[in-house]
């Protein structure tokens, strides 16, 4: 069974490919939502599924790296936009300001590591050719 950690703050949202799970931070308990995920954040879930099937296969290759990083990060926005929808009952459709939003929303931790990714994306696009480290680490966040 795989399952997803959505936000590492509190509260913690986990998917196991059935079953949101979520525990409250007021309370502590944990709750189960089977089933009743909007469409919305399912679809940036599924997205978000579908990028990381693709790039994966393709992170030993030197001349992808960008590609990489760039779906890296574009799994990383639907992951987000999931975690917000179904914490949040909203989300930002574009990345602009996306690190501001999040913190809004109380998830600074989240905004920070948004923002990591994208100076990692901006660098492995713009920049020159990216070392394997830098597409490692978009793939770690």
């Amino acid at each position: 069974m795989n399952i997803v950690v959505i936000f590492a703050t509190q509260p913690e949202i986990w998917y196991d490919g059935s079953t949101y799970w979520w525990k409250s931070a007021r309370s502590g308990r944990i709750s189960t939502k089977a089933g009743l995920v909007d469409m919305l954040a399912e679809a940036h879930r599924q997205a978000a599924e579908d990028i990381e099937k693709t790039i994966l296969p393709l992170q030993a290759a030197s001349y992808a790296a960008r590609v990489v990083i760039e779906g890296a990060w574009g799994a990383a926005f639907h992951w987000i936009a999931f975690g917000c929808e179904t914490k949040h009952q909203n989300h930002q459709e574009s990345h602009a300001r996306l690190g501001t939003f999040l913190r809004r929303q109380g998830e600074g931790a989240v905004a920070e590591w948004w923002e990591d990714i994208d100076r990692i994306r901006q660098g492995g696009w713009y920049g020159g050719s990216p070392e394997p480290e830098r597409v490692q680490r978009a793939l770690d966040l």
